[in-house]
């Protein structure tokens, strides 16, 4: 699947083909809500831990209705300021006309004498490291702050005991990792039923980002029940058929780990198996140190190598 730019977004998960254009996994962004309940990446974006943060309105209303993605404003040893953050998954050639419409709405809203300290945090894949948000207009010239999330470390996300600060360390350097996007599955299926599905599928949106989308939905689909899963919105749209494509492709990544060449009867067999089969494939594809050893869990001692 591609962008209208024409460069690759990963996975491609479409959906709901009757409500006409096909969606995909990035129609469904969660980076704007967790950004403010992460400290972590508010201190990334210049905000001091001990300062106080209070979220202020970020829909405009003038010829179209526009929402900026993160709008807060910071007290910090009595100074006050507002800080505006757009994340974005690939790039926009248009983008620096977008900060300066945001710049002028913003500034609307709070009035004069007040900063507003911008920046724009790339979270996708397909640009080069080091990209820039600029604007050259005749006499206008503006650069804008950017972080490329894949800069960043990793560990600082993973420690906290703040769920929105974890996913973002899927996004950083050494991140996206099969088995991190497992361990954060772990951590969510011990939320409280009514929280698990919003909370996985902020897990699966994230990961998607990284091309791991896969194993969280796998992930997703092993731990709750359909009927729980499929009232949330973002796994109804996808249904059952994507759910179990998704297992499939989590096992088949798993078993990479163990070796690039998987075995064409293991493989047949992955593609063949049915649900509950699939639910115990996860399990032994976490756990195999070879694919001798897989076979046997599954069953396909006997089976041509």
């Amino acid at each position: 699947m591609k962008n209208r730019r024409g460069s690759q977004i990963s996975p491609g998960y479409r959906i709901n083909p009757k409500a006409g254009r096909k969606r995909s996994i990035r129609d469904y962004d969660y980076l704007k809500i967790l950004a403010g309940d992460s400290r972590v990446m508010l201190s990334y974006l210049g905000i001091p831990a001990g300062a106080k943060v209070k979220a202020i309105q970020n829909e405009f209303k003038q010829v179209e209705s526009r929402r900026a993605d993160l709008v807060v404003e910071v007290i910090e040893n009595g100074l006050r300021y507002i800080v505006h953050a757009e994340f974005q998954s690939s790039s926009d050639p248009d983008m620096g006309w977008r900060m300066v419409m945001y710049y002028w709405l913003i500034r609307q809203h709070v009035g004069p004498g007040i900063e507003i300290r911008q920046q724009v945090v790339f979270a996708g894949s397909d640009e080069p490291v080091g990209w820039q948000v600029m604007l050259r207009d005749d006499r206008f010239v503006h650069d804008w702050p950017t972080t490329d999330m894949r800069q960043l470390d990793a560990g600082p996300f993973l420690t906290s005991e703040n769920f929105s600060d974890n996913l973002f360390a899927i996004l950083c350097r050494n991140g996206a990792d099969p088995d991190t996007i497992r361990k954060l599955a772990d951590k969510a299926s011990r939320l409280r039923r009514g929280a698990r599905a919003k909370t996985f599928a902020k897990l699966a949106h994230v990961a998607g980002l990284r091309g791991l989308g896969e194993i969280a939905m796998a992930e997703a689909s092993r731990i709750m029940p359909s009927d729980e899963l499929l009232r949330e919105p973002f796994f109804k749209y996808f249904g059952k058929e994507i759910a179990e494509k998704s297992k499939i492709e989590a096992v088949m990544i798993m078993l990479s780990m163990i070796g690039p060449d998987i075995p064409q009867d293991i493989s047949d067999a992955v593609r063949q198996a049915d649900e509950a089969t699939l639910n115990s494939m996860i399990g032994h594809s976490k756990t195999a140190q070879s694919f001798d050893e897989f076979r046997k869990a599954i069953g396909l001692t006997d089976q041509p190598r």
